[in-house]
């Protein structure tokens, strides 16, 4: 009795692992052979793999790295325009002491020359100086910048964990189509097996020629080594997601195989999506953040122009002596101090219009940015389109090998029943059986492109975040 999968049906076999090969597409005497993935309760989903990836993947510990140093950046600047206090201590030992030269008639002994040594011979002083910014233009402007920088590294971050969730998303999703296409190879093997069993056994009885027993080998073999490729594949995709994941290759990690029976609603109102505006997404918020950071920075340039004023007071105690011996209460040595306050003022002169170079590369670079802006919001908005093409075209691709598998199936079903009675080689049993699932390849190849181009949609809107919640 002939029987056809509805597309519904077909839809959630494949895509939840399950490779059934109907009762009618086996040789005669053949049972209905079903396998499907067992999945385990506590494999990971797609939101459960990228949770984890948001809080191991090497790059994003990275790029939240980048973020926590620019505060302390921020930190660091803030630091100027607090007091700065300082501590010095020092001590010299004078034994070649600078003189003095006078003349002879201030010692008493005119038409000579006199030398008298200066200072003592052992010197130490302790001095602390306090130093508080009242007018600097750089200053303030770098507390500006420092701001900016943090919120430039929140985006650099944001834009980090999409990166991770797409990779993560795409490589989940290839890994399911792997897995689908393997056990549609199981599936023709079995198939293949049986059928070799009952030619083997007609061509004992000289029912059968030789050469469609070895056809038979041969097409088994190349399943079984198309079945290892596929293995392999498995294998790497399985691996990837542990990198993404931050985890190690050893890592007793077990991925399921999503539910998509829903696939038909996602197809209905996926391109009934709303965009959102350009100005809004993250890459293009990047570039803004640093254009003002180009503004800031030519602003931090002509303040160089400003004259600083500082507020300064300083204090020093110190202590001579021609012995070592500067201990106050040995009597041998002096001790005196000396306390200072005052206002500092530094006015820029001429420096070779090296501030006017600076201040014109940075004319230089927020043009270039604003071109680079005005080229990301193409890209952006080209994205968003190319992304609703890719949805519409892989709507389309998956409806037509709906079609594509029903008719491959009615081929095979046709050809199977006429092998049966004689009236078919072979070879068009084959050639039918290699159509069929080719069709159901494709089909899944196109379900695999219409989730990635879902994936990629939900980046060109900045709606990555989302699939953290299903």
């Amino acid at each position: 009795m002939k029987h056809k999968l509805t597309i519904n049906g077909l839809l959630v076999a494949l895509l939840l692992g399950s490779a059934t090969m109907a009762q009618d597409s086996q040789p005669e005497g053949a049972t209905a052979v079903t396998t499907v993935t067992t999945v385990n309760p506590d494999s990971l989903s797609l939101s459960a793999v990228i949770r984890l990836a948001l809080e191991h993947n090497q790059t994003l510990r990275k790029a939240t790295l980048s973020e926590e140093a620019g505060i302390q950046k921020t930190r660091e600047i803030k630091a100027q325009a607090l007091p700065q206090v300082n501590l010095n201590g020092n001590y010299s030992n004078n034994f070649i002491k600078p003189v003095i030269v006078l003349p002879g008639e201030l010692t008493g002994q005119p038409g000579t020359i006199s030398t008298i040594e200066m200072g003592t011979t052992h010197n130490i002083g302790i001095t602390g100086e306090v130093k508080q910014e009242l007018f600097n233009q750089s200053v303030f402007t770098g507390l500006q910048a420092a701001r900016k920088s943090e919120e430039y590294y929140r985006l650099q971050t944001r834009l980090t964990e999409d990166q991770v969730i797409q990779s993560v998303a795409s490589a989940f999703y290839q890994l399911q189509v792997n897995r689908v296409k393997r056990e549609i190879v199981d599936s023709n093997m079995i198939s293949t097996r049986k059928i070799l069993t009952t030619t083997e056994t007609q061509f004992k009885a000289g029912l059968a020629r030789r050469i469609d027993v070895d056809r038979l080998r041969v097409n088994l073999a190349n399943l079984e080594s198309m079945a290892n490729l596929l293995n392999n594949a498995i294998y790497q995709s399985e691996n990837q997601l542990r990198y993404f994941m931050g985890m190690q290759m050893d890592d007793p990690l077990q991925f399921s195989t999503p539910s998509l029976a829903n696939i038909q609603e996602e197809m209905n109102t996926v391109l009934q999506q709303e965009s959102n505006e350009i100005m809004q997404l993250n890459d293009f918020k990047l570039l803004k953040k640093q254009e003002e950071l180009l503004h800031l920075q030519k602003k931090a340039y002509k303040a160089e122009y400003y004259p600083k004023l500082s507020l300064f007071g300083n204090y020093s105690y110190n202590g001579i002596s021609n012995k070592f011996d500067l201990l106050k209460t040995s009597g041998t040595s002096t001790w005196y101090d000396v306390a200072a306050v005052g206002l500092r003022l530094s006015v820029p002169i001429f420096d070779g219009n090296a501030r006017q170079a600076r201040i014109a590369q940075s004319n230089i670079q927020i043009k270039q940015l604003q071109e680079d802006l005005s080229q990301k919001k193409s890209q952006l908005t080209l994205n968003q389109r190319n992304a609703k093409m890719q949805i519409a075209n892989s709507i389309s691709t998956i409806r037509q090998q709906e079609k594509n598998i029903i008719l491959a199936r009615d081929i095979y079903e046709t050809t199977q029943s006429n092998y049966k009675l004689g009236l078919s080689p072979l070879t068009d049993l084959l050639n039918a059986e290699t159509s069929l699932t080719q069709a159901r390849n494709n089909h899944a190849e196109a379900l695999l492109q219409f989730k990635l181009a879902q994936v990629e949609m939900l980046k060109s809107n900045g709606n990555l975040q989302s699939l953290t919640q299903q």
